[in-house]
């Protein structure tokens, strides 16, 4: 019986291997002889069924026997890495140039295997990449860079990259495969350019390096605004298919010019020229509009997000979704809440924004000020996860948080509630020492007027010493 089995398994072996072999002979023959023409159209179903047949062979092959092993980096490439003057030192290699996609040295199905969390299978490319110009790193040379894509992404646009732009790439050496390099980041890492610097030029500065790259890029999709919308991200290379066919392109929110303003913002120190270069992009929708915002509130103009602010306090959305299937994503009057809570989150200075914040929170749209509490909180929780910073917001803002505790929207009540929560420091301390709870919003509403009487007396016990 056993032997019977063995050869059944060693027929269908033979069979799955011959079927591509003979598939891929029969359409070469096409192109010779008249007789196998008139034989497929004769058979036409049955090559039809042949040749899937022999695609999904050869792609289960190139998918489970193309080598693998693990690879180990000191910063993950899926990690988003901001780019700040620390990782700008870091880098090993900071150089100008483009892919030569065209050319692939190597590829290879590698587990990335992650410090705090599962592996992900990948295919990863080793591509040579010309360099034009360094900050960092031997100039006039071809480096190999290896970029990875998970076989699975987890968002249809997560992993994309613009291969066939001239870039700019912060790199580090890559521990496993000596004389290549791999992105910081390859969510961040890397800033589509326009001019390259001149290959001869000395570059004292970095971060200066860097910054004129940003601000030159902005800069051109100020005067040509279809620039960034003409990019193409890969999205998926795997298989047979050649390095860039699958792309996707972002005509509003593109990560383009959203890497630039963060770069630019981490870099400028308050650059006044840049700051007025990022007050052309405020009025753009999502992550884009939201950065450029907050580079000018940092600087203390607000003007835009008040006049914003006073067009949608004297017309707020109705209740209501806009209509339309796509309305909610491009409506930017109906999403200025979100646009104007992440400005607040990502705020340096949220004191800058205080007119801003005094008006969003006698908004008559109850959607403003819940958002706008939530990001005050968020604010507050900003790089202070062991809760040791105390009071990050200042005391400045509990009066106006108390009075929302008389809200008529009970979402916004207990949105108050939870930033006093986390302003008064009770959540430093253990249960039994708390003289703040925020229970679970399910609790609250059982019976809400209990919990913010117990906020207001704690508020009034403590308000002569907290303002």
């Amino acid at each position: 019986m056993s032997q019977i089995i063995s050869l059944l398994f060693l027929g269908v072996l033979l069979l799955v291997v011959f079927t591509p072999v003979w598939f891929i002979g029969s359409l070469i023959s096409l192109f010779f002889s008249q007789a196998q023409r008139d034989k497929l159209r004769a058979h036409w179903f049955l090559y039809s069924v042949l040749g899937v047949i022999s695609f999904l062979v050869v792609s289960a092959a190139w998918i489970n026997f193309a080598p693998r092993h693990f690879y180990y980096s000191a910063i993950e490439p899926f990690v988003s890495v901001p780019v700040t003057h620390d990782t700008v030192a870091q880098a090993d290699a900071i150089v100008e140039g483009a892919f030569d996609t065209d050319h692939v040295v190597s590829t290879s199905g590698e587990l990335l295997t992650f410090r705090y969390g599962p592996g992900v299978e990948a295919n990863c490319f080793v591509v040579p990449f010309k360099v034009e110009g360094s900050a960092k790193g031997d100039l006039g040379k071809t480096i190999a860079v290896k970029i990875c894509f998970p076989t699975v992404r987890r968002g249809a646009m997560e992993w994309g990259l613009p291969l066939k732009e001239k870039l700019l790439l912060l790199l580090k050496k890559d521990p496993v495969q000596a004389g290549t390099f791999e992105l910081m980041s390859q969510q961040t890492s890397w800033l589509v350019i326009v001019r390259s610097h001149a290959a001869d030029a000395s570059v004292s500065d970095p971060d200066q390096f860097v910054l004129d790259d940003a601000k030159g890029f902005l800069t051109e999709c100020v005067d040509y605004p279809g620039t960034s919308s003409a990019i193409g991200y890969v999205t998926d290379v795997g298989g047979f298919m050649n390095l860039g066919v699958v792309t996707a392109s972002f005509p509003q929110s593109d990560p383009a010019r959203e890497h630039a303003l963060q770069m630019a913002k981490s870099l400028a120190d308050g650059d006044p020229e840049f700051v007025t270069l990022a007050a052309k992009f405020e009025g753009e929708y999502g992550k884009v509009g939201e950065i450029a915002s907050s580079i000018c509130a940092n600087s203390g103009d607000t003007s835009y997000l008040q006049s914003r602010l006073k067009d949608y306090n004297d017309q707020p959305p109705g209740t209501d979704a806009p209509s339309g299937k796509f309305a909610i994503i491009g409506n930017n009057h109906f999403n200025f809440p979100w646009q104007l809570a992440n400005t607040i989150r990502d705020s340096d200075d949220v004191d800058k924004l205080m007119p801003v914040i005094l008006s969003a929170l006698v908004s008559p749209d109850p959607r403003m000020r819940l958002l706008v509490v939530q990001a005050l909180r968020e604010r507050q929780t900003k790089g202070n996860e062991q809760f040791q910073h105390g009071n990050q917001l200042g005391n400045q803002f509990y009066p106006l948080l108390v009075k929302l505790l008389d809200d008529p929207d009970r979402e916004v009540q207990y949105a108050a509630m939870g930033c006093i929560f986390e302003m008064s420091g009770s959540i430093r301390k253990r249960p039994a020492e708390r003289e703040l709870h925020l229970w679970a919003i399910r609790i609250f509403q059982q019976n809400p007027d209990l919990y913010l009487t117990q906020y207001k007396e704690w508020w009034g016990k403590h308000k002569n010493s907290l303002q």
